[in-house]
This record gives C-alpha cells, structure tokens and sequence, in this order.
C-alpha cells in the first residue's frame, strides 16, 4: 500500500470534479473529509476512530459533519435546552 501525496490528490480531485461539469475551485480537499465524517458518523464509526482517521486534534471535529438544515434546526434546540438548564 502506498500513501497519496496532497498534490495528487489536489489535482485528481480539480480533474473528476472538472470532468463532471462543476467548478473546481468551489471545492476543496476540506470537502472531501467533511464528506467522509458524515458517512462514518452515519455508519456509526466510532468518533474516536473518526478523529484518528481525520488525523483531528480537536474534540470540536464533529463540526465538519454535513448537515441537513433540519438537522441544524434539532441540534440548536437540543442545545438551547440544555444551555437552559446551566445557572450562572
């Protein structure tokens, strides 16, 4: 097994991206991690093994899944409520 270097995969990702009719310069290799944590989240991958594979140093990597705006919608409200319950 051999590793992809950064500027290949730059360059492979511009050439499939052109080929399909899209601007290239709208992605980037960010995209493709965002896309694959949301589909190991959704496979129920391990979040720590999702960190490890997105070589992340931070715990706030769940940030960079895709989601849907009612998803967004569940999650602020989810939050909301539970920022309700803190007593400053």
């Amino acid at each position: 097994m051999s590793h992809i270097t950064y500027t290949h995969f730059s360059s492979f990702r511009a050439r499939v991206i052109k080929a399909v009719g899209l601007d290239s310069a709208s992605y980037s290799p960010h995209s493709v991690r965002r896309g694959g944590a949301t589909f190991a989240f959704e496979a129920k991958v391990p979040s720590e093994l999702i960190k490890a594979q997105g070589d992340c140093r931070s715990d706030c990597y769940l940030i960079c899944l895709e989601m849907t705006d009612r998803q967004k919608r569940v999650a602020a409200t989810r939050m909301a409520a539970a920022i309700s319950h803190i007593v400053v």
